[in-house]
C-alpha cells in the first residue's frame, strides 16, 4: 500500500514539474524581445534541466503544442466549437464572430507571442501552422453550409467566400483592431459582425 503512496506522489510531482515547465515556456513567450524560444532558457526559467523537459514532452514542440493547447483552453476556444454546431448557417456565422473575436482576446498576450516567433521559429511555426489548418477545416465547413442553406452571397465562389471569412475571424486582423485602431472587444465584434454579414450573406 505504502508503495501505491509513493508513486502517487512522484506522480504528483511529475505533474506540477510539466506545470512548471509550461508556465517557464508560456512567460517567455510573453518577452516582446524574445527571437527564440530555446529549451534552455525555459529550463532555466522553470529550474530544471533540458533532460527534464525531454522526458515530460518529447520535443520542444510537444511542449509547444501543450502550451498552446493550454492557451486554447483559457481562451475557451470550446465556446467556438459551440457556437459553429448552430444549425442556421447564417446565426452559426455571427456566432463565430463573436466568440473568435472573444478567443483572440481571451489570451491575447500569448497568441501574440506565438504568432511573432512563428516568423522566425520553424518548431514554433508548425505548431501555428497545425492549429490554423483546424481552424480552416471549420471555416470551409461553414461556408459550405451557408451555400447549401442559399444564404452565401451568389455572386461569391465558395474559395472567395472561405477567403473572406479566414480574414475576418484572423488573429492578424483582431490584432490590427485591437493596436491600430484600439477598438474595445464590444465594437471589434459589432465591427467584424457587421463586416461579415455585408459580404458574405444574402439581404434575404
Amino acid at each position: 500500500m505504502a508503495r501505491v503512496y509513493r508513486l502517487g506522489k512522484r506522480g504528483v510531482a511529475a505533474a506540477e514539474t510539466r506545470q512548471r515547465i509550461m508556465d517557464a515556456a508560456r512567460a517567455l513567450l510573453f518577452t516582446p524581445e524574445l527571437r527564440e524560444l530555446s529549451l534552455h532558457d525555459v529550463a532555466a526559467h522553470a529550474g530544471v534541466t533540458r533532460s527534464t523537459i525531454y522526458q515530460q514532452f518529447g520535443s520542444k514542440g510537444e511542449l509547444l503544442l501543450a502550451v498552446v493547447n493550454d492557451a486554447l483552453d483559457r481562451a475557451n476556444v470550446q465556446r467556438v466549437r459551440k457556437v459553429l454546431q448552430d444549425p442556421d448557417a447564417a446565426a452559426a456565422l455571427r456566432g463565430l464572430m463573436r466568440e473568435s473575436t472573444r478567443f483572440w482576446s481571451g489570451d491575447y498576450a500569448l497568441f501574440t507571442g506565438v504568432k511573432r516567433l512563428a516568423l522566425v521559429d520553424p518548431a514554433i511555426a508548425h505548431v501555428n501552422e497545425t492549429k490554423e489548418g483546424v481552424r480552416q477545416g471549420h471555416i470551409v465547413n461553414l461556408v459550405g453550409r451557408l451555400v447549401q442553406q442559399g444564404k452565401l452571397r451568389p455572386e461569391l465562389s465558395e474559395e472567395r467566400a472561405t477567403t473572406m471569412l479566414n480574414l475576418l475571424v484572423s488573429y492578424e486582423t483582431y490584432d490590427q483592431l485591437r493596436t491600430r485602431h484600439r477598438l474595445s472587444l464590444n465594437a471589434a465584434i459589432a465591427t467584424l459582425t457587421e463586416m461579415a454579414e455585408r459580404a458574405l450573406l444574402t439581404d434575404g
